[in-house]
């Protein structure tokens, strides 16, 4: 569940990129390039799609100004003729990040602690790093607790246990392409060519606060469990006015009240909107990318 993915200036920069992977001379060096050369024809096409979109998942709530990209972007991509429809993925937020929690904590942390063996441990994963020397008996005690105080946090302990056996593995894989299967099939039966939603569930987060709020990216790491190509392209800032619409958020939990807390005196910072397609359809991707960041020119 591994992705890469360039970074750039703009999207034709990313493009670019994706152009000179997607090439003869790339296949030549890396024979597990995939031999597709950049289909400029999908990437420069006008033909209007038919784009799903949704603006919370219903696992973690999008701060006001992660919402309002989203319906910035809807704007402006049915200003350039294209028909957006509300689409939510199956099962909602949680099955995607709970189903590639277990996954990725398969081994019990093993593979990240070899990975932070001689190393200094950086503030920001210093939650991960504790849940990962944790032995699964005691993760079990600590997510059971937690579960009272902290939800989301004792889910996210008790996902952290990892398998006894390769059966269980196995299962958990399985799991994952079921999953893929039925989002796919939600997505050609809705008709979809591409679907944007949030990149996260806040804006850029002030020193200190990174540790605590892992399950910010639960509207990434879907797309890297599912495997789909997905992009981010900024499109607003956070605003005065998405300050003051802080006051309305949800707090459920200790979780929600650290969200609010972490994004107070946010002004000024970028906010973007994810992308996504279908395997295989980088090109369409950019392309979204590249229509949105065009409205926002205009």
């Amino acid at each position: 569940m591994v992705s890469y993915g360039p970074m750039g200036r703009n999207v034709a920069d990313v493009a670019l990129a994706m152009k000179a992977i997607c090439s003869e001379i790339m296949q030549d060096i890396d024979p597990l390039v995939i031999p597709i050369s950049f289909r400029e024809e999908i990437y420069e096409s006008k033909r209007a799609l038919r784009i799903g979109y949704f603006d919370d998942n219903g696992h973690v709530t999008p701060t006001p100004s992660c919402k309002r990209a989203v319906h910035l972007s809807k704007e402006i991509l049915e200003r350039q003729g294209h028909e957006l429809v509300p689409f939510n993925l199956p099962r909602g937020g949680e099955y995607g990040m709970m189903l590639s929690l277990r996954i990725l904590n398969a081994d019990d942390g093993r593979t990240l602690l070899d990975c932070w063996k001689d190393e200094d441990v950086d503030d920001t994963v210093k939650g991960v790093y504790f849940l990962s020397n944790l032995s699964s008996k005691i993760k079990a005690v600590v997510g059971r607790l937690l579960k009272f105080v902290y939800p989301r946090f004792g889910t996210l302990a008790l996902q952290s246990i990892g398998c006894n056996d390769v059966h269980t593995l196995w299962k958990y894989y399985n799991e994952r392409q079921l999953y893929i299967d039925e989002v796919m099939a939600a997505w050609k039966t809705a008709k979809l060519d591409a679907l944007i939603c949030p990149a996260f569930s806040y804006p850029a987060l002030p020193y200190g606060f990174a540790h605590d709020m892992l399950y910010g990216a639960t509207y990434t790491v879907v797309f890297n469990l599912l495997d789909f190509p997905a992009g981010i392209v900024p499109v607003t800032m956070e605003t005065k006015e998405d300050q003051k619409a802080l006051d309305n958020y949800p707090r459920t939990d200790l979780w929600d009240r650290k969200i609010v807390e972490a994004t107070r005196g946010a002004t000024g910072m970028p906010v973007g909107v994810q992308c996504v397609t279908l395997p295989w359809k980088e090109e369409q991707c950019l392309r979204v990318m590249g229509d949105i960041e065009a409205g926002l020119d205009n």
